[in-house]
């Protein structure tokens, strides 16, 4: 081969794999798109739910305070603002949130009721003529990204005569400073009107700011009633901005789009009341209209389509092309969408996307972009990468290859976190959707049908044959172990010890094993099994085992009643074998805190069965024998509770037993230290759950082994045993997975899904807006959740939580760093 040749051999090379590259990052930044939309979709529909609950009283009513008697504490190291503003104040409060200042409450408050009343005086489509040396700079979604702001004014200098700005909307939230960026510009626009023009944006709403993070930020920097009274007045000034501008009376810069049906005229957007939250989902033209200019986005189809996003619409060129003909229009301007570029050029380059949210939250790869428009409607387009804060006063820094992968590596981690999110809420859709290909039960499916039902059952749009080495693993046949899969997302309560999550979780556990032991000892379940065991051949359906453990009040809701079932079905029949089920629960006596000879723990392991057999269980025996008012039974009534049970000791035995059983060594034997030793456990459920069980978190092995009675351990084996249970289960692939685990993966998945939503909830709660509220209104909020939701949890469930989180008892339950914790995670290859 000629050195020619092998030139252009190795140039095509490198070219196939540029192209690879750009393929392969465009593929990536789509996927993220379409995870991004579904999430916007969700909160809409969340939103739309759940709007009975955000009614947003507590804000609504937050207390007015007069600015004027506000004091600027000396230790205040912020930006001051003298009105009327000056250019150089302006300066000084953007250099002062550049080096990460708060802005004093005084003058937040002060930027909003000034704003206020400049906006209030505007029309809803606002005309902007320009001079002939004038121009103006279109700005797209900012999404409190204070450093593209910055970088902005760097590039192209701030707001100033002739040089005139427009801020189309999404100022605020999921950025970590929409505080920032909104004051900025309030200041700007309070600093020159008729300079600095600002369109609504979709986010300018206060429901969408109790899901997109600006609510939590605005209360969380500004502690106490005056952060609900700014956030109050900062909602007040979004209920007066305008809805869109008209530049020469040529172009319409809007910040999402139009509507569907008859195109509208430029008079229907002017008598739009725009003073009030934004319409999702009303009827009526008006309400139409001002959702589609906030919501919608461009296709590339002819028609109109439903939106991913759950609200306005998709609209096509043809729809585009009858709005420009009808308004004697030339352009529409919009934002609303993050786009690689930063800009994209639409419907023959009669409709324009800007997105100024360069790296958009730190994890997507795009550029940001600006438009500048000169009065004879000539456009300049300005890409770039923001600035450092550092950086802002310095030359320009070049974006290298290495920064533009690390980026590219944040998306795909952020679109990754995206898809295990709703793997963990559509477990049960997806075990299911496995199962019906695996007529045999082997546990396993091709990887493409792996990737059909991810595709059919999460989104349809998602490329997951290309996903699949990050979200499983295949067999060297090509298989998937789908319950390896589904098991290796879980969602965890990361801000508690793993001690007080275990807890919790066994808590709720060891009351629905309690529940179903006592029906069974009492024939309640046999009882009920034999009325709708119409053949008698002990094993009944799915539905009429539902029916019975909802009529026995177990506590478990209905999505809980599935989970147990799926659990209890081990051969996938689709039936509950009576005998294998009533046999499957034992009594275990758990004396790790109890300093006693173990020969003991036959006699109380006796007792316990007996007593939670009998009707009303451990505290209705108790409650016989005890004096009112006083909690316990004394040593020398401990005898008559051996026998009431059935088991007859002589007295010096009992006294023992009495004294093995008093935990605080107190004189009495509460029934509470009965039930905390004396525990239910199924024996053919999760084998992890009930070795940790047997063994115990923090305790060693051959102790903890040595005190439980009625497990498979012998009392010779001891430690030894434990030992080798322990490490066989480590050994395997993974633990047998029984209902313990689904119901609580359950519990855990209702919680993360509606983390934002109670956070919301517990916020309006928080009168002081400390980050912490009482037990009730905890409660409470999980009940108000419950109520839509159908009783996904139960109250005893609820408060199993409640009671962990109040970790000082005095309580108060921090909601902040509960909903904080919740992360659903990727536990690893199997």
């Amino acid at each position: 081969m000629s050195e020619g040749d092998a030139a252009t051999a190795i140039s095509k090379v490198a070219k196939g794999r540029k192209a690879r590259q750009i393929s392969n990052g465009k593929q990536q930044f789509m996927a993220w798109s379409r995870m991004d939309a579904l999430v916007e979709n969700r909160a809409v529909v969340s939103l739309n739910r759940f709007k009975s609950l955000f009614g947003g009283d507590k804000i609504k009513s937050a207390p007015v305070y007069d600015t004027k008697s506000l004091v600027v504490e000396s230790e205040y190291a912020g930006a001051h603002l003298t009105w009327p503003l000056t250019a150089g104040g302006v300066v000084d409060l953007l250099e002062s949130f550049k080096d990460g200042h708060l802005l004093h409450p005084k003058y937040v408050l002060e930027l909003c009721e000034n704003a206020n009343e400049i906006f209030d005086a505007e029309e809803t489509v606002r005309d902007i003529p320009l001079a002939e040396t004038d121009t103006i700079t279109i700005v797209g979604d900012l999404h409190g990204q204070l450093s593209d702001l910055l970088s902005i004014f760097k590039l192209n200098a701030i707001p100033g005569p002739g040089n005139f700005y427009l801020f189309n909307g999404d100022f605020v939230d999921r950025g970590p400073d929409s505080v920032g960026v909104l004051c900025s510009l309030l200041a700007l626009k309070c600093y020159l009107p008729d300079c600095v023009f600002l369109n609504r944006g979709n986010h300018e709403s206060s429901k969408q700011n109790k899901v997109f993070g600006f609510e939590e930020e605005v209360l969380s920097k500004y502690r106490g009633t005056m952060g609900r009274s700014i956030l109050k007045q900062m909602h007040l000034v979004f209920n007066v901005l305008p809805l869109c501008s008209v530049i020469q009376s040529k172009v319409l810069v809007i910040h999402g789009g139009l509507a569907d049906g008859s195109p509208a005229t430029l008079d229907q957007y002017r008598g739009i009341d725009r003073r009030r939250e934004p319409p999702v989902h009303e009827k009526d033209v008006e309400a139409r209209l001002m959702e589609c200019a906030l919501w919608s986005d461009p296709t590339n189809r002819n028609d109109c389509a439903a939106s991913q996003r759950g609200a306005g619409v998709e609209f096509g060129k043809d729809c585009t092309h009858a709005f420009l003909r009808k308004n004697h229009l030339a352009l529409i301007i919009r934002s609303h969408e993050c786009v690689p570029e930063g800009f994209e050029v639409t419907h023959d380059e009669r409709v324009i996307t800007l997105f100024s949210a360069s790296r958009y939250c730190g994890k997507c790869t795009n550029k940001g972009a600006y438009l500048k428009m000169t009065s004879d409607m000539g456009v300049e387009l300005q890409q770039y990468y923001a600035h450092s804060m550092d950086d802002i006063r310095i030359q320009r820094p070049v974006d290298t290859a290495e920064m533009e992968e690390e980026m590219k590596q944040k998306m795909k981690a952020d679109m990754l976190e995206l898809i295990v999110e709703r793997i963990v809420d559509l477990r049960p859709q997806l075990y299911e959707a496995f199962c019906s290909l695996d007529p045999q039960n082997a546990g396993l499916v091709t990887r493409m049908e792996w990737a059909k039902v991810m595709q059919n059952t999460t989104d349809p749009g998602l490329p997951f044959l290309a996903l699949q080495p990050d979200l499983c693993d295949v067999d060297a046949d090509g298989n998937v172990d789908y319950s390896a899969f589904l098991e290796r997302y879980v969602v965890t309560f990361t801000s508690m010890n793993g001690a007080e999550v275990e807890n919790w979780a066994d808590g709720v556990i060891d009351e629905i094993c309690r529940k179903l032991y006592t029906a069974m000892g009492t024939q309640s379940v046999k009882e009920a099994f034999a009325v709708v065991d119409a053949d008698s051949s002990g094993a009944i359906d799915q539905a009429e085992f539902a029916a019975i453990i909802q009529q026995l009040d177990i506590g478990l809701s209905d999505v809980q009643v599935g989970e147990l079932m799926r659990g209890l079905d081990q051969n996938k029949d689709q039936k509950v074998d009576l005998g294998e089920f009533a046999d499957r629960f034992e009594v275990v006596f758990d004396a790790l805190t109890l300093e006693s000879d173990s020969s003991h723990f036959a006699q109380l392991k006796e007792l316990g069965t007996r007593l939670w057999k009998m009707k009303g269980g451990i505290d209705a025996a108790f409650q016989k024998l005890s004096e009112p008012g006083e909690e316990g039974i004394p040593y020398n009534m401990f005898g008559k509770l051996l026998t009431m049970a059935g088991i007859e000791v002589d007295e010096e035995m009992a006294l023992a037993l009495a004294e093995t059983c008093d935990l605080s060594k107190s004189g009495r034997v509460r029934s509470d230290d009965l039930k905390q030793n004396i525990k239910i456990i199924d024996r053919s459920g999760s084998s992890k759950r009930n070795l940790d069980t047997q063994i115990g978190k923090g305790a060693s092995i051959g102790r903890r082994a040595s005190a439980i009675i009625g497990i498979s351990l012998s009392a010779a084996a001891g430690a030894a045993t434990a030992a080798a249970k322990l490490k066989g289960v480590a050994a395997e692939k993974r633990a047998k997975v029984g209902w313990q685990d689904g119901i609580i993966h359950q519990i855990k998945n209702v919680i993360f899904q509606h983390r934002t939503e109670l956070g919301a909830i517990f916020r309006d709660f928080d009168n002081d807006n400390s980050g912490s509220i009482d037990a009730d209104e905890f409660l409470e909020g999980f009940r108000s959740i419950n109520r839509v939701l159908e009783q996904a949890l139960t109250d005893e469930q609820i408060i199993s939580i409640m009671n962990v989180l109040d970790r000082d008892g005095d309580g108060n339950v921090s909601y902040e760093e509960f909903l904080g914790g919740l992360k659903a995670v990727d536990q690893g290859s199997a």
